[in-house]
């Protein structure tokens, strides 16, 4: 696991769109204990901003071994765009693609 996840520590990701440019999604630890760390955003003017609207983000921990650690990333969010039917599908996709930056970007596995 990395440094930089006590509570008040923060934290810029960087995330590259081809039609905005470089957008940085600003987050800060607001709680971590042995079983869960929960990010505060501060600040988002990535593209994603423009169809939805970052509320938290939740990082459970589940300890497998003395040396395994198992993390799921949940991510909290407002639709911005409509109808939520339509546009619902792809905003699950995109947020899954930046589940993956955000989980890598703050934890590093080895196995």
């Amino acid at each position: 696991m990395c440094n930089g996840l006590t509570t008040g520590d923060t934290r810029d990701i960087q995330f590259m769109s081809n039609t905005k440019g470089l957008g940085t999604l600003s987050l800060k630890v607001i709680s971590n204990d042995q079983d869960k760390i929960v990010f505060d955003v501060t600040k988002d003017n990535t593209h994603i901003n423009h169809w939805l609207t970052w509320k938290r983000f939740a990082v459970k921990k589940d300890k497998i071994s003395n040396t395994k650690i198992k993390i799921s990333w949940t991510s909290h969010f407002e639709c911005d765009l409509g109808p939520t039917w339509y546009f619902e599908p792809l905003e699950r996709h995109a947020v899954g693609l930046m589940n993956l930056h955000l989980l890598q970007s703050f934890f590093v596995t080895q196995d």
